[in-house]
């Protein structure tokens, strides 16, 4: 037998479906085969358990086989673990070949199997001519391996925290090359410092720290593309430094700038038209951290400040515990026993929870005594679903076991609250002593071809006597005793015939239909017992009409107007409202303000923490609203709010927690 020149190991990828796996070099038993798993996302490492081998003893390898295939996204790596031990023993005076084949075929598999270790090892050049030896591990523990200036040895660098340290020297000495070999300048330490760069702004540094006066020179611009940058920064204690350019060129559109404010750096870039500086100020980094004069002051590992005095900070707003005042404001706000709150409540201004009509301005708007709110005035009652009679060709005839009900399927845009609702109808024969009704179902199937009341009576209509309606023709309305609040959505509304009404084939109520060319949306349905077993009339629309009360009107709803103190940045307000509709802030719901009296408005504008709903009132249905509204494009001292409905959209004005001005 021979070993060919086929180093292992063998890698190959996996795709969580393959289970068997080449190798490409010689082994003489399958115990001489280890396969291993690297996962490429994470480098995880472990061993394959191998199921079967073959090619054991071929020049070219063979396969090893595993009992579940490996999982998509790793390297699968078979390698020889042949012993480097010599099993071969002579006797006598004899050498079989095959002996010394298999013992040539042993130390040919350890060479290769050796070699392929020497090949992933760090190594050192031939042209070396004295190889280091590496410290004992005690003197090299927690360091980094390094080496000697002439690289002729290994040099280590102390601990974690001096490893750090090792690489900072190494930038700083690297960017203090790359400064003076742009431009070298005397008259102070040069060394590095460091500014917050922006996008393109380059890593050309220097830091000033000498006592006295001194000055640096630009480069001449003669050479220097447009955008060519250089940061200069001044330490505490620091003399003045003056900048000017080799050429005369101007910074700013001065010959000179003067550095003479601690921790202060300038950004000086060539402009676009390559003949000028422009310097910009930077905020210096690199400061001492602590909590100590010309510290810079750095959040713990919460993301928390560390203990300060912040007797000198200035504007600073408390979001958190506002919002907790108001939300307990408004909690007693909304509690239906509260005494009657007006004015002034701690900082909050126009506070009033409505026990009373107070607005001065409720355009469009109802006051509800009852409920202690302002909601929108409604336009007149108007139809919001019909089929006209001049449709009908057909007559529903509707009598005790035929027809007990009978009415039409239809879906509702919008929310509406429905007042009444009227059908083509007509009595044949005698009926006194009957009465008829008109009943409201949400409808299950599709509103048009397969819709049927389900559920329960939504609402049911005043009765109206048979003996009353007329012998031809004519619309009868049928009043809902209460309105019937109705959600967008499939209803149905219809005709009911009263439990063991008299009537038949010669008495009877007709109602009007269309069975030729149907054309509203919904369908007609009918049954033959009156509040179950309806079906649809996909092809049959019955003449209705549905009257609803009219839609909301927008309100406007202006308060007083308070005196504040004078340059008002923001106004800061919480109130409560209650909606009946879906509401979006900003869209149906409107909130301004105006510290000139009324005269210009700045509106709130919907974002977290300027115009949102903080959360609901537990036990109400009431939500409760932050809006800060920026004012500092206004002047004045008068200062009031102003809330807007829009869009038809029903909601009601319950609770002013109050407001806050910010200066």
């Amino acid at each position: 037998m021979t070993v060919q020149a086929n180093l292992p190991p063998t890698n190959t990828n996996s795709d969580g479906v393959t289970t068997t796996f080449n190798y490409g070099f010689k082994v003489t038993r399958e115990e001489h085969l280890k396969a291993m798993y690297t996962v490429i996302a994470t480098g995880e490492t472990g061993d394959l358990e191998i199921d079967s081998v073959t090619g054991v003893g071929n020049d070219g390898g063979g396969t090893v086989t595993f009992a579940t295939a490996p999982a998509d996204g790793m390297i699968i790596t078979v390698d020889s673990i042949a012993p480097l031990s010599q099993i071969e023993a002579f006797t006598g005076n004899k050498l079989p070949p095959a002996t010394v084949e298999r013992m040539g075929d042993a130390i040919a598999i350890q060479n290769q199997r050796q070699q392929s270790q020497i090949e992933r090892s760090v190594r050192f050049p031939a042209s070396d001519d004295q190889i280091p030896t590496l410290p004992a591990k005690a003197q090299r523990a927690d360091k980094i391996l390094g080496f000697s200036a002439d690289g002729s040895d290994f040099a280590m660098v102390e601990g974690a925290a001096a490893s750090q340290a090792y690489v900072d020297q190494a930038e700083a000495q690297a960017d203090r090359a790359v400064a003076a070999a742009t431009y070298p300048y005397t008259g102070g330490e040069q060394k590095t410092g460091a500014f917050m760069p922006g996008a393109g702004e380059s890593l050309t540094l220097f830091t000033y720290n000498a006592v006295s006066d001194a000055a640096v020179t630009l480069p001449a611009l003669a050479g220097l593309a447009a955008g060519y940058n250089i940061g200069i920064c001044r330490t505490t204690g620091s003399g003045d430094l003056t900048i000017s350019a080799d050429d005369g060129a101007l910074i700013n559109g001065s010959s000179s700038v003067v550095l003479a404010s601690d921790y202060l750096c300038l950004d000086l870039t060539i402009n676009e038209a390559g003949d000028e500086w422009v310097a910009v100020d930077k905020a210096l980094i690199g400061l001492p951290v602590g909590t100590s004069a010309n510290n810079i002051v750095v959040l713990d590992n919460d993301g928390k400040l560390p203990a300060v005095d912040g007797a000198n900070l200035l504007n600073i707003e408390d979001q958190l515990s506002r919002d907790m005042s108001a939300s307990a404001m408004a909690l007693l706000m909304a509690q239906a026993d509260a005494a009657a709150l007006a004015g002034s409540v701690g900082p909050f201004k126009h506070s009033n929870n409505f026990q009373s009509d107070t607005l001065p301005t409720s355009t469009g708007a109802t006051y509800d005594a009852a409920n202690d709110r302002y909601g929108p005035s409604t336009g007149a009652d108007a139809t919001t679903d019909s089929y006209s009679e001049t449709n009908k060709d057909t007559d529903v005839a509707m009598y005790q076991g035929n027809n007990e009900e009978v009415g039409q399927a239809l879906t509702l845009a919008s929310a509406k609250t429905i007042k009444s609702v009227k059908f083509w109808i007509k009595r044949v024969g005698s009926l006194s002593g009957n009465n008829l009704k008109a009943e409201i179902r949400a409808a299950s199937g599709t509103v048009g071809t397969g819709a049927v009341p389900s559920g329960a009576v939504l609402g049911t209509s005043s009765n109206v006597g048979m003996g009353t309606i007329g012998t031809s023709y004519a619309w009868v309305t049928f009043t809902f005793s209460s309105p019937v609040e109705l959600a967008a959505g499939d209803y149905t509304v219809g005709l009911v015939w009263p439990s063991g009404g008299v009537g038949n084939s010669s008495n009877r109520i007709d109602v009007g239909s269309d069975t030729s060319s149907p054309t509203h949306s919904g369908n007609a349905f009918k049954t033959n017992s009156a509040g179950s077993g309806w079906s649809a009339a996909a092809g049959e629309d019955v003449c209705f009409d549905l009257i609803a009360a009219g839609d909301p009107e927008d309100m406007t709803l202006v308060d007083d107007t308070i005196t504040i103190g004078a340059s008002a940045q923001a106004v800061l307000a919480y109130f409560l409202y209650q909606p009946v509709d879906t509401v979006t802030l900003g869209t149906d719901l409107l909130f301004d303000v105006s510290i000139d009296g009324g005269s210009t408005w700045a509106a709130a504008v919907v974002g977290e923490d300027t115009f949102a709903e903080i959360g609901d009132i537990a036990g109400t249905s009431k939500k409760l609203v932050r809006a800060l509204v920026d004012v500092s494009g206004q002047s004045g001292t008068s200062q009031t709010y102003r809330l807007r409905s829009a869009n038809a959209k029903t909601w009601y004005y319950t609770d002013y927690v109050g407001d806050i001005a910010i200066f």
